[in-house]
């Protein structure tokens, strides 16, 4: 039986086991209530898509539970009052991995994001309305897994790589609720026109097996002020909040050593009001994700070779994560509106959406690119509410300061904030800030050494009739490789020839020893 050097050695692999999306249809038939006024004019339709919960069915199946927020802006006949129709369509969704994958050892970590694709909303009648649109997921599905080096005969000879590379890779993730209370200071709320929630970790503490996470979300809505002599609203507000969050994840062997990098992911925001009331009822659902990595140096086993016998091997090519840095960059965009119908007076709101979304490496700079969706609700000269809409394609870049090469970005982006300004010409300025996290990660590819067999039926045929053998290198070979031609030791030809270094390239005369 051959005798097995032990190595304890372990590497980290992570790899994308599934990346597409999942397609929703919306279609909703709604009746207004008699205590609506009749619709003459809609202004806007807005669905927002949310995840309530996903899971897995089995080890290749994905369930999500998925709700639209849907709300429609409408003028009543001889009326410049907002009128706002709220309405939720709950669906559920199995996605069809393809493939199992849950594997014995491997941790899964699932990213959901939910985006509308379009909407139609027609008024049927004074008092129906139709809606047609459809939603999509993309669903982004991690695997990690640690593995063990191979442990390798004693009797070969083995040729080592040292890598610096990601040796331990640990996440962890945790769903929490956040419910609060936010004081708008009005005296009453009769709907929410908009809103939106963004999450910011500020503080990361790793404390015996345990990851504190502290952060903020932020949310923000716009909303029409409660008129009790008037079904409708004439005016409408603005407000922002923070709500402070605090959350502790327990991570097995993690200690100051790892780099640690911590994300909120917002899953479901729900705000509720009341018209007799400026308190506006905050309820969130996010997921707190945390990964630590630990760096060091790891001798990768990549060729072997028996003195004695011939010998197998099997390896396989793997990806190894070398180093990460994160960076975090507030980018802005900017654009013109447009209002050919007359003159703009004022903006009751304004706001941008962002989709479609891909970064890339260009040099020293990172680029974000995708579609960008201006919206604003506004009056014209005669107090009378219209909407503008603009959707374009928007790239730009930032430095990334750090001197890694980047060949992998992971990222998120969110649009966090939107300002605007009304020209002397009646065209809308806008500003939308977004805030980009970006992890740019430099990978490595090397063969691996899976399994060796010494076959000891099947001995070298070395002649022993001689004491050194002498060849002439070209520069092209190092001591491994003129070694492994000759069926003797590293050592043995090193320690004959005086060298030192068994990478360095090797010319002229060279000495070879028989090890019989």
């Amino acid at each position: 039986m051959e005798e097995l050097r032990r190595n304890d050695h372990t590497i980290s692999v992570s790899e994308t086991v599934f990346e597409g999306q999942a397609e929703q249809g919306v279609e909703l038939d709604y009746v207004l209530p008699d205590y609506y006024p009749e619709i003459f004019k809609i202004l806007c339709c807005r669905m927002t898509p949310k995840t309530v919960s996903y899971s897995m069915l089995g080890d290749s199946k994905l369930l999500i539970d998925g709700n639209v927020d849907i709300r429609v802006l409408y003028l009543a006949e001889n009326s410049s009052s907002l009128h706002c129709i709220e309405q939720h369509y709950t669906y559920s969704k199995t996605v069809d991995l393809g493939r199992s994958i849950i594997t014995d050892g491997a941790n899964v970590s699932i990213k959901l994001q939910p985006k509308p694709d379009y909407c139609n909303c027609r008024a049927v009648s004074g008092r129906r309305i139709d809606i047609r649109g459809a939603v999509s997921t993309k669903v982004l599905i991690t695997a990690e897994k640690s593995r063990v080096l191979p442990s390798i005969p004693q009797n070969v000879e083995v040729r080592n790589r040292a890598v610096d590379c990601c040796s331990k890779l640990i996440s962890g993730e945790k769903q929490f609720t956040c419910k609060e209370e936010i004081e708008t200071g009005a005296s009453g709320i009769a709907y929410i026109i908009r809103s939106a929630v963004v999450p910011k970790v500020t503080d990361l503490r790793i404390i015996a097996d345990k990851a504190i996470v502290k952060g903020t979300m932020t949310v923000s809505a716009s909303y029409g002020i409660y008129d009790p002599e008037n079904q409708g609203c004439s005016t409408a507000e603005q407000m922002t909040a923070d709500i402070p969050i605090s959350q502790i994840i327990d991570l097995d062997v993690i200690d100051e050593s790892f780099n640690c990098h911590a994300q909120i992911d917002v899953l479901n925001c729900e705000l509720s009001c009341a018209t007799d009331s400026g308190i506006i009822g905050c309820n969130i659902v996010a997921v707190c994700r945390l990964i630590c990595r630990k760096e060091s140096t790891i001798e990768i086993p990549c060729d072997v070779y028996s003195t004695e016998y011939e010998t197998e091997f099997s390896s396989e090519r793997i990806k190894l994560l070398r180093s990460c840095n994160t960076l975090n960059k507030t980018l802005t965009v900017k654009s013109v509106c447009e209002y050919s119908g007359g003159e703009l007076e004022s903006v009751i709101d304004c706001t941008a959406d962002i989709y479609n979304l891909s970064c890339r490496m260009d040099g020293a700079e990172l680029t974000l690119s995708g579609l960008i969706c201006y919206q604003a609700l506004c009056r014209d000269a005669q107090g009378v509410p219209f909407f503008m809409e603009k959707q374009e394609g928007f790239e730009c870049s930032t430095p990334t300061d750090s001197e890694i090469e980047a060949d992998s970005v992971s990222f998120t982006a969110l649009c966090t904030d939107t300002d605007y300004s009304i020209r002397s010409d009646g065209a809308l300025d806008i500003t939308a800030k977004i805030e980009l996290n970006a992890d740019l990660c430099s990978n490595l590819q090397t063969d691996i050494i899976q399994s060796v067999t010494v076959l000891e039926d099947k001995p070298k045929n070395n002649r022993s009739d001689y004491a050194l053998r002498i060849c002439y290198a070209d520069g092209e070979d190092d001591c491994w490789t003129i070694a492994k031609r000759y069926g003797t030791s590293v050592d043995a030809v090193m320690n004959e020839n005086d060298i030192e270094d068994r990478d360095a390239l090797l010319s002229g005369m060279i000495l070879i020893p028989s090890l019989r």
